[in-house]
């Protein structure tokens, strides 16, 4: 293990000793693939430096958050550097190259109304969703609709499979080969999530082979081009209703499944 020299004097000057608060760990290892980092900050003065007054905080994270990124580039040019909601925004995408939800343990709705967000805010930034973690009690078909509601972002499995029973395991590698298979889809496709006032209970990610529409409530009719499409059945329901050229049906697909239509 070995600590990069993150900061010049400068930075490390103003951070230590012009902001109300600031707590910075960087820890590295010789092979770095990742880097994480917990830092928050709380001031509105002006910011004295060797290099002059910097007007405000905004530019002196600006300054901190470049020379972070040019030191960790300089190891590994291909590192993989990720920022936790609420840390996101257009701007920090020139810092890092990963998006992640905040912390929402065991919110299914959480995770997918986020990572929806962060889709439509981030360009072409990975956006991974919060951990995954249920409980192994519950049925299999209930703990897919944590996935489900997570695979329109990079799916972060957080259970201890080990102690997983069967059941659920194959419903992990099912979902897991489900996401692979359809990974330019879900993850490249033209998203479009349908109303944002209800935590968008319809997604849509659309490429040029298929529509993969994410259904997250069981009131509502969902609109099925004529191209392939697979629908993922969040709704708690074991049927719902579609409108396809013009025609209304009613199709069986239990709750925590995909069905081709």
């Amino acid at each position: 293990m070995c600590n990069i020299p993150f900061f010049s004097k400068q930075l490390h000057f103003y951070f230590s000793t012009r902001f109300d608060h600031f707590t910075f760990n960087p820890i590295a290892f010789n092979t770095v693939d990742g880097f994480t980092a917990h830092a928050s900050f709380s001031s509105n003065k002006l910011v004295q430096t060797e290099l002059g007054t910097l007007q405000g905080l905004p530019l002196a994270v600006d300054l901190l958050m470049t020379e972070v990124k040019n030191a960790l580039t300089a190891i590994k040019p291909d590192i993989l550097v990720e920022f936790r909601q609420s840390y996101v925004g257009p701007a920090i995408r020139k810092y890092g190259n990963m998006l992640r939800v905040g912390d929402c343990p065991g919110n299914m709705r959480r995770n997918r109304f986020a990572i929806a967000n962060l889709r439509l805010a981030s360009g072409g930034t990975a956006v991974h969703s919060d951990m995954l973690e249920w409980n192994f009690a519950e049925s299999p078909e209930h703990a897919a609709l944590y996935v489900i509601n997570s695979m329109f972002g990079v799916v972060q499995y957080s259970v201890m499979l080990r102690n997983a029973p069967k059941e659920h395991l194959a419903m992990v590698e099912k979902w897991i080969k489900f996401s692979q298979d359809h990974r330019d889809t879900l993850l490249n496709g033209k998203l479009t999530p349908h109303h944002p006032e209800l935590q968008y209970p319809v997604i849509e990610a659309e490429s040029d082979k298929e529509v993969i529409i994410g259904l997250y409530d069981d009131g509502r009719i969902v609109d099925v081009p004529e191209k392939k499409t697979f629908v993922m059945n969040a709704s708690g329901k074991d049927s719902f209703v579609i409108r396809r050229g013009g025609k209304i049906s009613e199709v069986a697909c239990k709750s925590g499944d995909w069905i081709e239509l």
